[in-house]
């Protein structure tokens, strides 16, 4: 099963944060416990923050012929996104055991608090990692542009986060 693809182009920031949140919160099974909608809302706005400037290198490349991509710049950028889509399969994996042991041992009546906590913290990190991942990525994908790229990748991203 593939998560990640490249957005189809024109669409906006929206299917993007849902990337983002829906990697490092939905897998994670957020209850709507008190507090939990909060959280999702608080991490959404984060996420919305990103990338409504930052796009992964699938969507420059979906925007080659706009951004006059040479050869060169198209191959980095291939071959960036491929090492990104396994790193972030591994990841998801990794947060949905960490995810899996904590609901292993939060359903137990006699739950140890301590191993409780040890599992929300292994969650915690494996999607902190995993969002971090995709930061790093949308951060290199953006370094392989020149500086007038640049500019009209900022020029489109500003055309469609406008509300």
């Amino acid at each position: 099963m593939t998560m990640f693809r490249p957005l189809p182009r024109g669409l906006c920031r929206g299917a993007a944060a849902a990337l983002l949140t829906g990697a490092a919160l939905l897998l994670a099974g957020c209850s709507q416990g008190a507090g939990a909608s909060d959280t999702v809302v608080s991490n959404g706005e984060i996420t919305q923050d990103f990338t409504n400037v930052h796009q992964d290198p699938s969507w420059i490349l979906a925007r080659e012929q706009q951004l006059k991509l040479t050869p060169d710049q198209v191959t980095r950028l291939k071959a960036l996104q491929a090492s990104m889509d396994d790193e972030r399969r591994a990841k998801v994996a990794a947060v949905r055991a960490a995810n899996d042991r904590f609901k292993a041992d939060a359903k137990r009546r006699d739950a140890d608090r301590d191993a409780l906590v040890a599992d929300a913290r292994s969650l915690s990190d494996a999607q902190l990692a995993l969002t971090t991942s995709i930061i790093d990525g949308s951060l290199a994908g953006y370094a392989v542009l020149d500086p007038s790229q640049r500019k009209h990748f900022d020029d489109l991203i500003a055309c469609c986060t406008k509300a």
